[in-house]
C-alpha cells in the first residue's frame, strides 16, 4: 500500500489553516502542523520528510511568504510548493522584486471549486509534475503578465487603497498633483471604472483592490 502523501501546512494555528488540515485529512494526506514556537521551519524528530508546503500569501506576510517558500526548498530541496492567495496578480501585495521558488504553485482561493480539484493539485506539487506553462505554475517573474496593468498603475491602486491623497502620492513620487490626476484617470479607464456625480472614482478604485482577486 503507498504511502500517505505529507503536507507541511504553514501557520498551522489561523482557523482557515485549521480547517484545511481537516479537508486535507479527509482527503487522505497526512498533514504536519508547521511548530508555531520556533522562528525557523521545523520538522519534529521522527516526522519525515514533507511532499509538499502550503504557504498563505496574503497583505500582512507576503515579503515573509516567499521567504518561507526559499526556506522550505533549502532545507528540502524536492518539496512540492503551493502558494494560496486571494489575489491573481501578486503585484497587489507589494510583491515585485522576490521571486517564488522554481515550479511553485499558486491557487486562487476564490477558484477552488472543490476538494477534487486541490487534491489532483497537491498530487501534481508532491511529484514534482508543475512546470513552467502550466495552469497553476507560479513565478514572480511572470506577475506582469497575469493582468494589463503596469508595475506604476498597480502601485498606484495601492496607494489609493490605503488612503493616500493625490497630494501624498505626489510628494512621494515627487511629480506633479495634476500628474497623478491624469494618471488616475488612465487607470479607472484601463479598469473601465467611470466618474459620475454619484459614484466616487478612488472610492471605487479602491473597492476593486478588495476584489482584486478579478485580475
Amino acid at each position: 500500500m503507498p504511502r500517505r502523501i505529507r503536507i507541511l501546512l504553514i501557520g498551522a494555528n489561523s482557523l482557515l489553516n485549521v480547517t484545511l488540515a481537516e479537508s486535507l485529512r479527509v482527503l487522505g494526506f497526512e498533514v504536519i502542523p508547521e511548530n508555531p514556537n520556533s522562528k525557523k521551519i521545523e520538522v519534529e524528530d521522527g516526522i519525515e520528510t514533507p511532499d509538499v508546503g502550503i504557504l498563505n500569501v496574503e497583505n500582512a506576510n507576503a515579503d515573509s511568504c516567499f521567504h518561507l517558500g526559499h526556506e522550505l526548498r533549502a532545507k528540502f530541496p524536492n518539496i512540492g510548493l503551493l502558494f494560496l492567495s486571494s489575489v491573481r496578480d501578486q503585484r497587489l501585495l507589494g510583491l515585485s522584486h522576490e521571486l517564488a521558488p522554481p515550479n511553485s504553485i499558486l491557487l486562487i482561493k476564490s477558484e477552488i471549486n472543490d476538494l477534487a480539484e486541490l487534491r489532483s493539485v497537491l498530487i501534481d506539487a508532491a511529484h514534482n509534475r508543475v512546470r513552467k506553462g502550466d495552469d497553476h505554475h507560479f513565478s514572480t517573474k511572470q506577475l506582469k503578465l497575469r493582468s494589463e496593468l503596469t508595475n506604476n498603475q498597480v502601485e498606484l491602486l495601492r496607494e489609493i487603497s490605503m488612503g493616500f491623497s493625490n497630494k501624498e502620492i505626489a510628494n512621494s513620487r515627487e511629480v506633479s498633483v495634476n500628474a497623478i490626476e491624469n494618471s488616475i484617470s488612465r487607470l479607472a479607464k484601463k479598469l473601465k471604472i467611470s466618474q459620475s456625480e454619484s459614484l466616487n472614482q478612488r472610492v471605487s478604485l479602491a473597492a476593486f483592490f478588495h476584489s482584486a482577486d478579478r485580475l
